[in-house]
C-alpha cells in the first residue's frame, strides 16, 4: 500500500478517509478525533482519540496544520515501512524489498520504537529512529564543543523551548555527513536515557536516504538518494 507524503515543516503527513495524519515512527501510540483509523478496507484499527493527553487539537497547535490524528509504532509496526522523500511516497508492506546487505542494519525495538547504533565522532550512539522529530538530539551528557546556533522546537507535553546545535561528523554506511545535533532538554532528556538511547536521529536522516523499516526482522535499510 503506498500512499503520498506531504512534508509541512519538517513533518510528515498521508491523506486518508477520516483526513490528514502525522506519520510518526517515534510516538509509540496513535490515536485520532474518530476513534480509528482506516488505511485500507482491509487494515482499519481502534485507536484512543489521544495519547498522554496529546490529542490532534494539540498538535495542530503547534505546528499549524489540520490533521485528524497521527499514526505511531503500534500500527506501523504490523508492516514493512518504506519511506522515500524524494518520491513523497510511504510504503506499507508485508515484506522489504530485496535490497544490497551494505544498506541493512539491525535495530533494537524498545515499545516498537527503533533504537539504532551510529557512529559520531568515532564513538558509537543508541539513537531512536523518529519522523516525528525535525532536529536531532543527543544527550546533555554527551554534548560538547561549540555551539552553531540557537533552535526552538517543541514537545506537545512541555511546549516549546529553546536549546543549541552543534556539528558532529557522522558515519551512515560508507558515507561521512557534519549534521547538527541539539542538546536535550532534561525531560527528552530523562525519557530518552530511561528507555536506553542516547538521543534521536530526526528527520534529516530521511531528507538524506530512502528508509525500509522491518520491524518483525529487526532491520532498517539506509540507501543513500543517488
Amino acid at each position: 500500500m503506498d500512499y503520498k507524503i506531504r512534508r509541512f515543516r519538517n513533518h510528515l503527513f498521508i491523506h486518508l478517509a477520516e483526513g490528514e495524519f502525522l506519520i510518526d515512527t517515534g510516538a509509540a501510540k496513535s490515536f485520532s478525533n474518530a476513534g480509528s483509523i482506516s488505511l485500507s478496507p482491509e487494515h482499519q484499527y481502534s485507536v484512543l482519540q489521544n495519547f498522554l493527553g496529546i490529542t490532534a487539537d494539540k498538535v495542530n497547535l503547534y505546528l499549524g496544520s489540520n490533521c485528524v490524528g497521527l499514526i505511531g509504532a503500534d500500527i506501523l509496526s504490523k508492516f514493512c515501512v518504506g519511506i522515500d522523500l524524494q518520491e513523497e511516497v510511504l510504503s506499507l508492506e508485508d515484506e522489504m524489498p530485496a535490497l544490497p546487505a551494505s544498506c541493512l542494519h539491525s535495530f533494537r525495538s524498545v515499545d516498537e520504537l527503533v533504537l539504532i547504533n551510529l557512529c559520531l565522532e568515532d564513538q558509537w550512539y543508541r539513537l531512536f529512529v523518529d519522523t516525528g522529530a525535525p532536529f536531532n538530539y543527543l544527550s546533555r551528557d554527551f554534548i560538547e564543543g561549540k555551539a552553531v546556533q540557537e533552535i526552538d522546537d517543541f514537545h506537545p507535553l512541555i511546549g516549546w523551548f529553546k536549546t543549541y546545535t552543534y556539528y558532529y561528523n557522522t558515519y551512515i554506511n560508507s558515507d561521512l555527513y557534519l549534521w547538527e545535533f541539539a542538546r536535550m532538554p532534561e525531560f527528552l532528556h530523562r525519557a530518552v536515557t530511561e528507555a536506553g538511547g542516547d538521543g534521536i536521529l530526526g528527520i534529516q536522516l530521511f531528507l538524506h536516504h530512502r528508509i525500509w523499516l522491518d520491524y518483525k526482522a529487526g532491520r532498517i535499510a539506509i540507501i543513500k538518494f543517488s
